[in-house]
């Protein structure tokens, strides 16, 4: 028994129509493109009112509307807010209160990171080593130092007297996002 050919791109049906209705252009025009490319006639819709019209108009064969539960027009960008910055998750980037950005190296936004999820808490200098470097590295415990130095210059108003990222002495650090004074400690 010998299988049926499997049809080539473009094999579509020539007069097949599809109507894409979606507001994220970008993805409208990825699907367009794909379902061109296999032979179908394809108009696209930004939103419900244009696709009835389109609808009415056209009468594909196919209408894909695309609907996606919870999100709004904008999804959330995933990331840390305080004190006016935002710290995103995805692009490593700071968008800071005064209204600059900055880019994150590895190893600083790692540390951010690690603080952020572990907020008003006290964190060894080793678990941040352990946590950012691995097992597999040896940096001194004072390399950590220069790193959360850094994160101050960029986030505090005031580097000389943190409100954010305080250190504990002898033991690690300690991240406030709604801002504590050093003394307090």
């Amino acid at each position: 028994m010998t299988a049926a050919p499997r049809p080539s791109r473009g094999a579509a049906r020539a007069d097949a129509r599809v109507l894409i209705v979606e507001d994220e252009s970008a993805l409208a025009d990825v699907l367009a493109d794909n379902l061109r490319d296999e032979g179908l006639a394809v108009s696209t819709a930004g939103d419900g009112t244009a696709g009835e019209r389109l609808w009415a108009e056209e009468r594909p064969d196919l209408k894909a509307l695309l609907r996606r539960r919870g999100w709004s027009k904008e999804a959330p960008r995933a990331g840390f807010h305080f004190a006016g910055h935002f710290v995103d998750y995805r692009s490593w980037t700071a968008e800071l209160a005064g209204g600059g950005r900055e880019p994150l190296g590895e190893r600083e936004f790692r540390i951010f990171r690690v603080l952020a999820e572990r907020q008003g808490e006290v964190v060894s200098r080793d678990d941040i080593l352990d946590a950012v470097w691995g097992d597999d590295a040896f940096p001194s415990s004072r390399t950590v130092d220069n790193f959360v130095l850094r994160l101050r210059k960029l986030f505090e108003p005031d580097p000389s007297a943190p409100r954010y990222f305080h250190t504990v002495w002898g033991v690690g650090y300690r991240f406030t996002p709604d801002g504590e004074a050093e003394e307090t400690l």
